[in-house]
């Protein structure tokens, strides 16, 4: 057992896989450690994308002028929000914040996100809770998507690291 920090746009992974929910079976893989426990005992997550569902209704800004970025719902989906609701389901971890008890996990999100809104983190606090779990809810006041704007970076990331290394050596990890 171990701890996941996840950010963007990687950091669904550790999301996923922090909750001890009835899919994890599911959601074990077939690369990697394929023995013994994998289950995680703590997560810190940076302003990440909990619901797919909910972001649909979030613009999203505009990119720079070029080629090639895709669409991150056609990217992951194959298709809109709208078109794959089962897998935007899938692919949300609020779904999997349920019993039995998650992990313990730190959300840290700016308030000013124009990316990713501060209420994914809100709502994913919220289902941690509600399903018995310890979580904590870090606002970043006034900071935009990758802490933009905040001088409090080198702090987040020793609270950060202070938080799985406490959560880890308490389970003995």
């Amino acid at each position: 057992m171990g701890g996941v920090r996840g950010r963007p746009p990687g950091g669904a992974g550790g999301r996923l896989v922090g909750p001890g929910s009835a899919d994890a079976d599911a959601l074990e893989g077939a690369h990697g450690v394929g023995a013994g426990d994998t289950g995680v005992r703590a997560v810190v997550d940076w302003y990440g994308v909990c619901d797919l569902v909910a972001l649909a209704g979030h613009p999203v800004p505009a990119q720079a002028a070029g080629p090639g970025l895709p669409d991150p719902y056609a990217a992951l989906l194959g298709g809109t929000e709208a078109q794959r609701p089962a897998p935007a389901r899938a692919a949300s971890p609020v779904t999997y914040a349920t019993g039995p008890k998650p992990p313990p996990f730190l959300l840290v999100h700016g308030t000013r996100d124009g990316l990713v809104p501060f209420s994914q983190s809100e709502a994913l606090a919220g289902a941690l809770a509600d399903a018995g779990g310890e979580v904590r809810l870090r606002p970043v006041e006034g900071a935009d998507h990758i802490f933009l704007g905040s001088p409090d970076v080198p702090a987040i990331v020793a609270e950060s690291v202070a938080f799985l290394a406490r959560h880890l050596e308490a389970a003995g990890a």
